[in-house]
This record gives structure tokens, C-alpha cells and sequence, in this order.
């Protein structure tokens, strides 16, 4: 059976998490996907479909950093297919590029969403059926938003329907 999987950056700090998922179920939409139980804060590097049966393989290769930092930038509205979402922009920077090619390259992975030019890291914090407007009310929370140097760990986990970071395997 053929699965969507993410290698993703999930950050360290469980309280950041906690935070996130809090500021995630504020915002005031009825939005099939928002942080929680099912959908973990994480930067997706390379999501992609595989069969189960290829996945021992890749567990077994997978090694996982120690750490990687990442900064926010503030946020964004974007919309893929029939999806609109709200995120917080995550720096691009040489080393998160670098680190997305590299983990391509050696698994020979063909990711199903942005690379290289087109890779937008971000953290989606809600996801909704597209509309003609963008039925949203939020609060800014600037200590959210504007981050630096927030501590990541390297991460394997299954996809859920809106394609967010479901559950962790590695």
C-alpha cells in the first residue's frame, strides 16, 4: 500500500509546541486542520508517496540530526489546489536548502511538494476548503511570529488527508 510521507524539522522545545498548537486552535475558523493531536508543528523538507513495503528501507538509512535552528519571519496566506491556509514563514536559508537537496539525493526521493526554488519553508498552522475570501480572525502574537534560532530535530512521520505531519515514526 503506498502512503504520503514527510521528512520534516520538528522543533525541540515541547513548551514552543505546546504554544504553537495553542495559538493554532485560537484562531476562529472552522478549518478541518489545525495544530493539534493529529497534525504536530513541523517545516516540511520532502513529502512524498511510497509504498509500505520500501519504508524499512528508508527507517534503516534514516539518520537524524541533532539539532538544526530555524527563524520565523512572520506570516503568510497561500493556497494549493482547493486548499487555503495560514502559516508562519520559516528563514530560508543555505543550510535548510541544503539539507532538504541532501536528504533528496540520498534517498532518491521525488517530493510532492516545493523544492528547491519553489520550497516555501513554513509552519502551516490551519488549513480550510478554499473560498472567494479568507474567513479568518486571528490575533497577532508578535513572540510567536518572530522567532530566532529555535532549536529542530530531523524527523520521519506519515502524512494525514491535508497533508500535514500526523504522527512520528523516526
Amino acid at each position: 500500500m503506498e502512503n504520503i510521507y514527510n521528512i520534516a524539522l520538528l522543533p525541540i522545545d515541547d513548551s514552543l509546541n505546546q504554544r504553537l498548537i495553542n495559538y493554532s486552535q485560537e484562531i476562529d475558523i472552522n478549518a478541518p486542520y489545525k495544530l493539534g493531536q493529529n497534525s504536530l508543528p513541523h517545516i516540511t523538507l520532502l513529502q512524498f508517496k511510497m509504498d509500505d513495503s520500501k519504508l524499512e528501507i528508508l527507517k534503516s538509512n534514516f539518520q537524524k540530526l541533532e539539532k538544526f535552528n530555524i527563524s520565523t519571519l512572520g506570516f503568510s496566506f497561500a493556497r494549493f489546489k482547493h486548499l487555503d491556509s495560514w502559516a508562519i514563514d520559516i528563514l530560508k536559508n543555505f543550510e535548510l536548502s541544503s539539507l532538504q537537496k541532501n536528504i533528496k539525493e540520498q534517498f532518491n526521493i521525488l517530493p510532492i511538494n516545493g523544492f528547491a526554488d519553489t520550497f516555501s519553508p513554513h509552519f502551516t498552522m490551519a488549513a480550510w476548503e478554499s473560498q472567494n475570501n479568507l474567513p479568518i480572525k486571528f490575533n497577532i502574537d508578535e513572540n510567536i511570529i518572530y522567532q530566532d534560532n529555535i532549536k529542530c530535530k530531523l524527523s520521519l512521520g506519515i502524512s494525514g488527508p491535508y497533508f500535514q505531519f500526523a504522527k512520528e515514526i523516526l
